[in-house]
């Protein structure tokens, strides 16, 4: 999966996002969104999190604790901690990081067989 398509499902997600505030109703002493609505967009997010950052990461626990109930400050929480994550993705630092480390153990193992053929042994190298 690339960037793009990452990028691409946090826009959808934040467009359910949208769609369960627009069910936003309220009478004189409180509001309230559609908790059904809630749920699909809250399962579908933390299906993503989990599948790009994992369970521990801070993203998946913010929108886990944050995101409850039906009532609209849960969605528009939801919506922020997927702007977050969006603007994390379209920066390129979800995969620098992992790059980085990526880079340095591949250069690491680089260094292991130009050390091993200079001192001939031309199996272990390749």
């Amino acid at each position: 999966m690339d960037l793009n398509s990452l990028i691409q499902r946090v826009d959808q997600l934040l467009d359910l996002g949208r769609k369960v505030l627009a069910t936003r109703q309220r009478d004189e002493d409180d509001e309230w969104i559609d908790s059904s609505k809630l749920k699909g967009f809250r399962s579908a997010v933390l299906s993503f999190i989990e599948m790009v950052y994992g369970p521990k990461h801070t993203h998946y626990t913010e929108f886990d604790n944050s995101v409850k109930g039906d009532s609209p400050s849960a969605a528009k929480a939801g919506n922020a901690i997927l702007e977050a994550i969006r603007d994390e993705i379209a920066g390129g630092w979800l995969f620098s990081v992992k790059g980085l480390v990526t880079a340095e153990i591949f250069a690491d193992f680089l260094e292991m067989a130009e050390y091993l053929l200079s001192q001939d042994y031309k199996d272990p190298a390749t």
